[in-house]
C-alpha cells in the first residue's frame, strides 16, 4: 500500500493481504517427473535431467544455493517456457529444497484469481502456496497434527523463507514484504526484516485498476537503485518522505483499535487520501510512474477519490480508495470511465487471510488471471 521502492533500502513499507486467493495442489504423480498443470498451459520435467545439487541444506535453513539454481535452470528456457520461466525454476528449486534426498514424481497443480504481473504479488502468492504446498507434502510434520485451516506461526516462518528464495529467484533483490504480508495476512508494516502484525485494521474498500501494461520488477527497482546511487542528495529526500509516509499511516492503523468510531474512520480515511496522492507522486518523481497510472489517478480525482501505483509501477495496477461517505454514484461513474478507457476495475477489501491448508475438495473453481 504504501513504501514501494524504500523498502529494500531499509526503510518502512506498509503492505495488506487482498480477499484473492492463490491455489496449489502438489499430489503423488508417476515416477520420474514433475508435471506442472496452469490454467492455460502445462509444462513437465524429466528428474532425470536435474543436475547435481550437492549437498542440500535442511529446509529451515533454506538459501539461494548456486549449486542448486545450477542443477535447475539449464531444465527451464524463454523459448519453451516464456514468461513462466523463472516460476518454473523457483517450482523446481524448491522441490529439490523440500524434497532433499526424495525424488518421487509429482504433479503440481497452480490456480489464482491474482492478477500477473501487475503489482498485486501474484508471484509471492504463487511462490507462498508453492512453498507450503511442497512441504506439505514432503514434511507433513512441520503442519503438526490440525490437517486442515490455519498453520502455527513456527509452520509459516519456515514456509515464509522457503516462498523468499522463490521471490529472490523471480525478483533479483526483493524485500520480503509480499511473501511475508501473503503468509502472515492481514496488514504488516515491514522494515529491515522486522515485521509488525496489524490483526485489528479498519475495514477499507478499494478499488483496483489495472492498466494491463505488464512491467519487470526487477528493472524498476534497479532503476530506482541507480538513480539513487547517481543523485544520492536529490532521491534521498524523496526516499525518506515515502518512508515517513509510512510511519504516519502505521500510527494511524496502531491506534485505531482504541479509536473505534465512525468519526475516527472517516478521519482515517481522509488522511489516507493525502498519503495516497503524496506517494504516488513522489514515486513519478522516482521514474516509476506511467501515463496509464496517472491517467487513473486523473479519473478518480475527477470523481473525488484518490490512487496511487502499487507495487513497482511502470504500469501494472493502481488502488483507489472507496470512502464510506463517498457518493455510490461517484464509484459507478469512476469505473465506467476507467473502463472505457481501457482499463479493468475490480473491488477489493483490504487484510484478508493469510496461509491457510484446504481439503482438496473445498478449493472452489476459479476465474484464472494467469496469462495465456
Amino acid at each position: 500500500m504504501f513504501g514501494e521502492h524504500v523498502v529494500v533500502l531499509g526503510k518502512t513499507a506498509l503492505a495488506s493481504a487482498l480477499d484473492l486467493r492463490t491455489y496449489v495442489k502438489v499430489a503423488q504423480e508417476a515416477e520420474g517427473r514433475i508435471d506442472v498443470k496452469l490454467p492455460h498451459t502445462t509444462f513437465s520435467f524429466n528428474l532425470a535431467d536435474i543436475g547435481n545439487p550437492g549437498e542440500i541444506p535442511p529446509i529451515e535453513q533454506a538459501t539461494l544455493s548456486p549449486a542448486l539454481l545450477n542443477a535447475v535452470e539449464p531444465l527451464c528456457s524463454a523459448d519453451q517456457h516464456g514468461i513462466f520461466k523463472q516460476a518454473m525454476v523457483s517450482l523446481l528449486f524448491m522441490y529439490l529444497l523440500a524434497a532433499r534426498d526424495q525424488r518421487p514424481g509429482v504433479s503440481i497443480e497452480v490456480k489464482s484469481q491474482v492478477p500477473f504481473g501487475v503489482g498485486l504479488g501474484s508471484s509471492a502468492a504463487y511462490n507462498t502456496s508453492l512453498a507450503a504446498a511442497l512441504l506439505r507434502f514432503f514434511r507433513p510434520e512441520l503442519f503438526g497434527e490440525q490437517p486442515f485451516g490455519e498453520l502455527d506461526r513456527a509452520a509459516k516462518d519456515v514456509v515464509n523463507n522457503l516462498a523468499f528464495q522463490g521471490e529472490k529467484i523471480m525478483h533479483g533483490n526483493p524485500s520480503g514484504i509480499d511473501n511475508t504480508v501473503s503468509v502472515l495476512g492481514g496488514m504488516i508494516a515491514y522494515t529491515s526484516g522486522g515485521v509488525e502484525n496489524l490483526v485489528d485494521v479498519p475495514l477499507l474498500k478499494l478499488i483496483v485498476t489495472n492498466t494491463k501494461i505488464s512491467r519487470n520488477t526487477k528493472q524498476l527497482v534497479a532503476k530506482v537503485g541507480t538513480l539513487n546511487r547517481m543523485f544520492p542528495s536529490v532521491t534521498g529526500p524523496l526516499l525518506d518522505s515515502v518512508h515517513h509516509i509510512s510511519q504516519n499511516v502505521l500510527t494511524l492503523f496502531r491506534e485505531y483499535p482504541n479509536k473505534r468510531t465512525e468519526e475516527n474512520l472517516l478521519e482515517i480515511e481522509s488522511q489516507l487520501e493525502i498519503f495516497i496522492s503524496m506517494n504516488h507522486n513522489i514515486l513519478g518523481a522516482l521514474g516509476v510512474g506511467h501515463p496509464a497510472l496517472d491517467r487513473i489517478c486523473h479519473i478518480s480525482n475527477q470523481n473525488h477519490m484518490q490512487s496511487k501505483l502499487t507495487g513497482a509501477g511502470g504500469g501494472g495496477c493502481a488502488f483507489t480508495l472507496v470512502k464510506k461517505n463517498i457518493v455510490p454514484s461517484k464509484v459507478t461513474t469512476m469505473i465506467s470511465e476507467l473502463e472505457a478507457a481501457g482499463f479493468e476495475c475490480f473491488p477489493v477489501n483490504i487484510g484478508g487471510k493469510g496461509l491457510q491448508y484446504h481439503d482438496l475438495l473445498e478449493i472452489p473453481p476459479l476465474p484464472n488471471f494467469l496469462p495465456k
